[in-house]
């Protein structure tokens, strides 16, 4: 069974998925802004993390989270190239993407 079988099981589309991770990411950043009172910047940061993610993941239902699915995402991260082609291999560049904006936070 596929990941989107798998956090599909309630029938949804994936057009309304994808609109119910979009609230819940306006809503996160709300909280980020007013609530902990984050920066732009620092939301924006943020917002490319949770794009990562959902690049990796194809658009997953967010509840579809996991342990193993961050483990995944990491191994994702070390062999995924950045803008200019060349591969991200550092550890430091995965701690930037899972940890910075700590996805324990969000999910």
């Amino acid at each position: 069974m596929s990941q989107l079988q798998q956090a599909n099981k309630s029938g949804k589309t994936k057009e309304e998925i994808r609109y119910e991770n979009e609230l819940v990411k306006r809503q996160y950043f709300d909280y980020l802004k007013e609530s902990r009172g984050y920066s732009q910047n620092s939301i924006i940061t943020y917002e490319g993390s949770i794009l990562q993610w959902q690049d990796f993941s194809k658009d997953v239902d967010f509840r579809a989270f996991n342990k193993k699915r961050a483990v995944e995402f990491k191994d994702w991260l070390a062999t995924r190239k950045g803008k200019r082609g060349v591969k991200w291999s550092g550890l430091s560049r995965q701690f930037l993407w899972i940890r910075f904006p700590s996805f324990g936070g969000f999910f």
